[in-house]
């Protein structure tokens, strides 16, 4: 098998996992929680309404980290290993924020709040920014939600490239 073919597997494998896997997630917590996604004051909870959006670009993001992580460090043991898994959950959340926070900026212009006078670039551009900004801070408030998902995410990091790769 080229390397090519096993990074696009293993990609495919760890996107579709993780989106499986929080898609599930996030069902549980909605059927118990009133709120799975935290929000913070006066924030529209787009995230609950196009959850599997959101949940998507989270998933091929930490497709594409877990893939490179594989590469890279993925052959470390102990814990190097935990801590380079560690530090793939931390870098999915930074490169997802602005992303995360133009799929909201278009959420909201989809709901009636375009920018008065302002182009659409503008306003994603605002998105991106307020993303990288606040982005951390509503995963922080998605208790348990985020637990949850960094300790599955981590364990599907930890064995799901050794079962699919094996051979």
């Amino acid at each position: 098998m080229s390397p090519l073919t096993r990074r696009a597997i293993l990609f495919s494998n760890l996107t579709g996992a993780a989106f499986l896997l929080g898609g599930v997630g996030f069902m549980l917590a909605d059927a118990v929680l009133e709120m799975p996604f935290g929000g913070l004051f006066r924030m529209y909870s787009y995230h609950e309404e196009h959850a599997f959006q959101y949940i998507g670009l989270v998933a091929v993001i930490f497709g594409a980290v877990g893939t490179v992580w594989h590469e890279w460090l993925g052959s470390w043991r102990g814990w190097r290993r935990w801590l380079s898994i560690l530090a793939v959950m931390v870098v999915t959340i930074l490169l997802a924020s602005a992303p995360g926070g133009v799929l909201y900026a278009i959420h909201d212009m989809q709901a009636g709040y375009f920018p008065e006078g302002e182009r659409f670039r503008d306003a994603l551009w605002w998105g991106a920014e307020q993303g990288l900004m606040l982005g951390w801070l509503v995963i922080l408030a998605s208790i348990p939600y985020n637990v949850t998902g960094l300790v599955i995410g981590a364990l599907v990091l930890h064995r799901l490239p050794g079962v699919v790769l094996r051979g």
